[in-house]
């Protein structure tokens, strides 16, 4: 049996008939974005102006936070706004973006909790932190040669010395014209006095 539904019984309900049709993907999607900020409001206390805001750019998910604040003041220069776009799309491609995002976010939900509850604590392990790093220098196991090398190209070694060696060869090979006149001068006149 199927149902069929009647609408000669009220009439306050034969007004404008919508049918339910199911939403559309942008219609989704908004209900989508709404139920993120609203879930991340509640979770991290985020005011209202900073969930409203716009997003700067298309590396925002991705991008450490000093970049974009960096973005914003040095918005009003031509060449300054280049190398920041050049640095954001760098860093949405580096190979370590995505240890450095978990690495944040691990931080964050570990470091929140003792900041709130202990922040002298937090400041003491920075002070030791900071101790530390001066007194081991790490700076100093990096040699220079190997550093350098890293940022410098890559060359076939064997191919340039086996250039330079020929070159050096066609070089020592190729008589000069004055050394062989003061050269036949000076063998004349050693032969003229093993004569005499």
């Amino acid at each position: 049996m199927t149902h069929v539904e009647n609408l000669d019984l009220d009439s306050s309900l034969q007004g404008d008939i919508v049918p339910l049709s199911p939403p559309t993907p942008e219609e989704r999607l908004q209900a989508s974005r709404t139920a993120l900020q609203m879930w991340v409001k509640k979770t991290y206390g985020h005011d209202d102006a900073a969930a409203d805001a716009p997003p700067h750019s298309e590396f925002d998910s991705t991008e450490p936070g000093w970049l974009s604040i960096l973005a914003d003041s040095l918005s009003d220069i031509p060449a300054a706004t280049i190398a920041v776009r050049w640095a954001k799309r760098w860093w949405a491609h580096h190979p370590w973006r995505a240890t450095a995002d978990f690495a944040s976010v691990a931080a964050r939900e570990l470091v929140r909790p003792v900041a709130l509850k202990h922040p002298w604590m937090l400041v003491g392990g920075a002070v030791l932190a900071g101790g530390v790093l001066v007194r081991l220098r790490p700076w100093r196991w990096i040699s220079g040669g190997a550093l350098l090398a890293g940022f410098l190209p890559r060359f076939d070694l064997g191919s340039i010395l086996h250039t330079v060696t020929s070159v050096l060869t066609d070089w020592q090979a190729k008589p000069d014209p004055e050394e062989n006149s003061e050269e036949s001068q000076e063998t004349l006149s050693s032969q003229e006095q093993m004569a005499a």
